[in-house]
């Protein structure tokens, strides 16, 4: 029976009650045989370590077909994996010690399920009672749906298939008590497995809208059931219809009164009884071993609304208002008395009603208020303003409604601006009106032009001011707007109106037209410096190469020309200068000797130059043809030089001495000089040049010549060989304290010589620098150089001491020594490893010379655990109130330290 409570509506009706009945029959006695193996997961293989791996779980013989659930035991070795404390939270296990736990929703539609055979396949037609419990984990957000599938084979990914067990109608949220998620079955007779979790994608599920962080949906799982039920009679009454003031409860009663009876509402919810605030049609429905009973209560919830008089009123004086309520809502009390619902208002005051409608006493009150017109106001008189000045206006926003011509309907006004300003002031009884010109007046501005200006002799400048500026005043007294300036000098004028006043100055310069003069052109020496200079002329200077400096620097021949502008004219003059370098170094050579009947001509030339012999004469050459001292000057207008020889006579005639013999290595050449001058050369070949180069072997043979005589020599030039070649190969690399040997290549190598002095053919080292070999033989010496570098010793891997992270935290192991290969445990060689769930991690580092390794421990701490402290509660004098959160692990901070 559904049991209610209501409020005695106004009138004192009641309400009929109907009473719905429907009896099942066959009643058979129950049957408590779990088909589910290991129903509370207390049977283990091993203490869990770590997360769920995906397929046979820790707890036989359930498996994870999809996912990796997850298993939590007291004897966890990771307390991550514990019981009550894990890494979701905190939560005890309703049986034993165990319980497994995993996602029911996440993103990309992740699922994980439980699954396992049942102990015997399910009859046919039979009744069974199919369900789990279900805790959310701390850090979760419920969803609305759970539920059992039962399947004739293991299901390797079960979403998308219809549960025959779902709850949907509302949402898992509870954090500290199990719920008990069941229904029940009549079983086809091939079902062999059963599957737990929920089975539809994320966009036939959602959130609990109070979760504030909706990331993923965890829950823990125990003591499973599917048992057989045979059908039991079952009758639900419901009384109906009512009607209630507000809200109704209702109650239930079902027969026969037995455990694990399921409830459906018709809003989805699964509880014994229902709380409505509104009216409708309410449906309940009951099963229990397959049977079912359905009843209906229409319910009216009556909410009368509480009275309302309206606002408060303003009343303009000789007006009436008539206040008029819905006599259908019930009584109604005036202050004065009465109890009509029509209310006549004309005088000023506090009115106030009551209204009984038979659930409630609600009351309202208005406050009536005379009001007079708008009094008479004044914007002042038309008006002037100056830049930056304003008109401002404040009123008592009390006066009524304000409106200017602009729109704005506050109080105050600010007028910055000329133009024609209008307000109207109003109340509901009247309105008042006034508005003010306003003109915008300048303070003078003006402007004489160019702060200089430039007068040439007899002109004039003739300057004409706006005469509506404003009283004038100019430097010498002259009141007038037009000014006439026929002189150089300073000239101001200020010019004043009822808003300031304004100044200007011209400077006015007199200028002659400009004269330049150069002079005539000339010539100088090289390295000499010209300044041209435009004289004292005013005006623009331009050179003939554009420069405009009043001044020009001249370093070399040419045209230079100046042109210089003013406002009074325009001259310009040019000039040519010229450049005489200095006379040239004479050289009559080396003091000489000439045989008898020899002649020697002696020349110089220095273009530009005068020259004069010892002899007294100017020619550019001078013969010789005895012995003496000869000189020659050379000069022009820049400098005079000098230059001296002196002239033997000699009988003897040529002295040849060529090298003695030796020998020529291949590839090589050598030169043989005469090492006489003043000789004509005749050499074997027929070559006539005083040196000959060689680069076979061979006699050679030269016979000098002279006015004096002759003189030959000769050499004999063996075949020395080839020359040495010795190279040791490219730089190399060695690790400490190995050993290198070695060993270059080489030809035509008869002596060995190192760096340290050593001699051998070979060298062998462990030391890092620079080797150097010179390889010789009789036709030379071959080098050559290696730089030995140490490699470095591999260093000492440390990835840090063993770590916990937070779940969604991952972190990044990091190896920075430069010049290894890295190879981590998964087999990875990049410098960085994310790590995000508990794992040991190893790491190798290697270079040429060795390799070095480290692990470290990566472990999930687990989240902040979520705790309550109850509903707010009352607390008499004298009494005392123990709060406890009940959470053990953790430390405490209360709000007095």
């Amino acid at each position: 029976m559904l049991r209610y409570n209501h409020l005695q509506l106004l009138h004192g009706s009641l309400s009929r009650v109907v009473m719905c009945c429907i009896w099942l029959v066959n009643v058979f006695p129950l049957v408590a045989q779990n088909l589910v193996p290991n129903p509370s997961f207390e049977v283990y293989t091993s203490c869990p370590s770590t997360g769920g791996l995906g397929g046979p779980m820790l707890c036989p013989p359930w498996v994870s077909p999809i996912g990796d659930c997850d298993y939590f035991h007291v004897c966890a070795t990771n307390p991550f994996y514990g019981v009550p404390e894990n890494i979701t939270g905190f939560q005890q296990a309703r049986t034993g010690q165990a319980y497994p736990g995993g996602h029911f929703y996440y993103n990309g539609n992740y699922r994980e399920y439980l699954q396992a055979p049942l102990l015997q396949t399910l009859q046919a037609g039979h009744c069974y009672k199919v369900g789990f419990y279900l805790n959310l984990a701390n850090n979760s957000c419920g969803m609305n749906h759970a539920g059992v599938l039962l399947t004739p084979n293991p299901v390797s990914n079960p979403l998308g298939m219809t549960p025959q067990v779902d709850w949907s109608g509302s949402y898992f949220s509870d954090t500290s008590s199990w719920v008990f998620v069941f229904g029940y079955v009549t079983a086809f007779g091939n079902e062999s497995y059963i599957t737990i979790g929920n089975f539809y994608t994320n966009a036939q599920t959602s959130y609990d809208p109070a979760c504030n962080n909706p990331i993923l949906s965890y829950y823990f799982f125990e003591d499973v059931i599917v048992e057989e039920v045979m059908p039991q009679m079952i009758d639900v009454e419901v009384d109906g219809p009512v009607s209630v003031c507000d809200s109704f409860v209702i109650e239930t009663t079902v027969d026969p009164d037995v455990a694990d009876i399921f409830y459906t509402w018709s809003d989805g919810s699964h509880n014994p009884n229902l709380t409505v605030y509104a009216s409708g049609e309410y449906t309940v429905t009951v099963q229990y071993g397959c049977n079912t009973d359905v009843a209906t209560i229409e319910v009216e919830v009556y909410n009368p609304p509480a009275v309302d008089i309206g606002d408060d009123i303003i009343l303009c004086d000789g007006d009436v208002t008539t206040i008029t309520l819905d006599p259908d809502f019930g009584d109604y009390l005036w202050q004065d008395g009465s109890t009509s619902t029509d209310y006549v208002i004309t005088d000023a005051g506090t009115y106030h009603v009551t209204l009984d409608d038979g659930c409630d006493i609600t009351h309202d009150t208005i406050v009536v208020t005379l009001l007079d017109p708008p009094a008479p106001f004044s914007l002042g008189a038309d008006t002037f303003l100056c830049p930056g000045d304003d008109l401002s206006y404040v009123f008592d926003p009390d006066l009524g409604e304000f409106q200017w011509q602009d729109g704005s309907t506050e109080p105050s006004y600010d007028i910055d601006e000329e133009g024609t300003y209008a307000l109207t002031i109003t109340n509901m009884c009247g309105a008042q009106m006034d508005e003010i010109e306003v003109v915008e007046i300048s303070p003078p501005f003006f402007d004489l032009g160019p702060d200089t200006s430039v007068l040439c002799q007899g002109d004039a400048i003739d300057i004409m001011l706006q005469f509506d500026l404003g009283s004038f005043l100019w430097q010498d007294g002259d009141n007038s707007p037009f000014y006439t300036i026929t002189e150089g000098g300073i000239y101001s004028v200020t010019i004043s109106n009822e808003c300031g006043e304004e100044s200007d100055q011209l400077v006015v310069e007199e200028f002659d037209p400009p004269i330049i003069q150069f002079g005539p052109n000339f010539t100088t020496c090289i390295g000499d410096t010209i300044i041209l200079d435009g004289g004292l002329a005013v005006g623009n200077y331009q050179w003939q190469d554009g420069s405009t400096s009043s001044t020009y620097e001249v370093t070399t021949s040419g045209t230079y020309a100046l042109s210089v502008t003013n406002a009074c004219g325009f001259d310009r003059d040019t000039i040519t200068i010229g450049f005489t370098p200095p006379p040239v170094q004479p050289n009559l050579g080396a003091d000489f000797t000439l045989c008898p009947g020899d002649l020697i001509v002696l020349n110089v030339f220095s273009p530009g130059s005068f020259y004069a012999w010892n002899d007294q004469s100017t020619a550019d050459t001078l013969l010789v043809t005895d012995a003496g001292i000869y000189f020659v000057e050379v000069f022009n207008s820049c400098g005079i030089l000098y230059d001296t020889v002196i002239v033997s006579i000699d009988n003897v005639g040529p002295t040849l001495n060529l090298p003695a013999d030796f020998d020529l290595c291949a590839e090589q050449s050598v030169v043989l000089d005469a090492g006489v001058s003043g000789v004509s050369y005749l050499w074997s070949d027929g070559t006539m040049m005083p040196q000959l180069t060689v680069t076979s072997p061979g006699l050679y043979a030269l016979t000098v010549t002279n006015s004096c005589g002759a003189d030959a020599d000769s050499v004999l030039i063996g075949d020395g060989g080839l020359a040495p070649f010795v190279s040791l190969g490219n730089d190399t690399s060695i690790c400490i304290g190995t050993l290198i040997n070695i060993i270059p290549v080489s030809a035509n190598v008869d002596t060995w010589l190192w760096q340290d002095g050593t001699m051998l053919s070979t060298y062998v080292t462990s030391i890092a620098g620079q080797l150097h070999v010179a390889a010789a033989n009789g036709c030379g010496v071959a080098y050559d150089t290696m730089l030995i570098s140490l490699l470095p010793d591999i260093p000492p891997l440390s990835l840090g001491v063993d770590t916990a992270i937070c779940f969604g935290n991952p972190v990044t192991l990091s190896i920075t020594i430069p010049n290894v290969n890295i190879l981590w445990s998964d087999g990875s060689t990049g410098a960085d490893y994310i790590v995000a769930d508990s794992a040991q991690i190893h790491a190798t580092i290697s270079n040429s010379c060795g390799s070095s390794s480290d692990t470290i421990q990566v472990s999930l701490l687990p989240d902040i655990p979520a705790f309550n402290l109850g509903p707010d509660q009352l607390i008499c004098p004298g009494e005392t109130i123990i709060v406890d959160p009940g959470l053990s692990g953790v430390t405490y901070l209360w709000q007095d330290g």
